[in-house]
């Protein structure tokens, strides 16, 4: 590896040539690995977030992290509810992320707060005996979900975030079928269209290749989460 990079080479095929290798199916991996998290491709500061996130869950000091998505009024926040109460009571601390498309504002014109955060004072934090809260501007651009769960939320068990339909979480999708028959991240025929899907919660029976929990009960897709992600047998 020395000497390919001292000559100016730094493609990794070029030093495959150069070890033992052996190539691995795809499908053979992901039975051991179905998040497909064994290896990462870096070429964006997103990926970088992600990859650190990652990293911290593997040296333990990083929670799990998977968003919760679905089609606006399908019910997803009410489904979150369920399932974060249903983690509290098992003893789990849980964080969450909501994701807001749409300009948004917590705080409010004339208070302290509001005047020191148009002061320029960013972040800004508010603290109390009983909470806190931080209201920091996006000087460089919008934060990734990874990148909020590495710096500010390591402390918790799970991070569970809400939206972020493009995101590159292992996602649980929320299916109403009343609310529209097609899925954001599946067909109905069982093909996947995102690859980061790992789970299902409908109200009717689908073919998918992912495990399908019923809507509304939080009990079995807490038991996935428990599974996969938080050490339970």
């Amino acid at each position: 590896m020395e000497e390919r990079i001292s000559n100016g080479s730094f493609k990794i095929l070029d030093l495959i040539a150069d070890v033992r290798t052996r190539i691995v199916n795809g499908e053979d991996l992901r039975v051991l690995d179905p998040a497909e998290l064994t290896f990462r491709n870096v070429n964006t500061k997103t990926d970088l977030d992600e990859c650190r996130l990652h990293l911290a869950r593997v040296r333990s000091y990083g929670p799990a992290a998977v968003s919760v998505v679905a089609k606006s009024g399908t019910g997803k926040t009410t489904m979150l509810e369920k399932i974060i109460s249903e983690l509290v009571s098992r003893g789990y601390r849980v964080g969450t992320v909501k994701h807001d498309a749409h300009h948004f504002d917590i705080d409010h014109e004339g208070k302290d707060s509001w005047r020191l955060t148009r002061a320029g004072g960013s972040p800004m934090v508010i603290s109390s005996p009983e909470k806190m809260a931080m209201v920091r501007s996006h000087l460089l651009g919008e934060m990734s979900v990874e990148e909020i769960i590495f710096r500010f939320m390591t402390d918790v068990d799970i991070v569970l975030s809400e939206g972020y339909k493009s995101g590159n979480l292992p996602k649980i999708e929320i299916h109403r079928s009343e609310r529209s028959p097609e899925l954001l991240c599946m067909s109905r025929d069982g093909t996947i269209l995102d690859h980061r899907l790992i789970a299902i919660a409908s109200d009717e029976e689908l073919p998918s290749p992912v495990p399908i929990f019923p809507l509304d009960h939080p009990g079995p897709v807490c038991d996935f989460l428990e599974e996969q992600f938080l050490g339970g047998a």
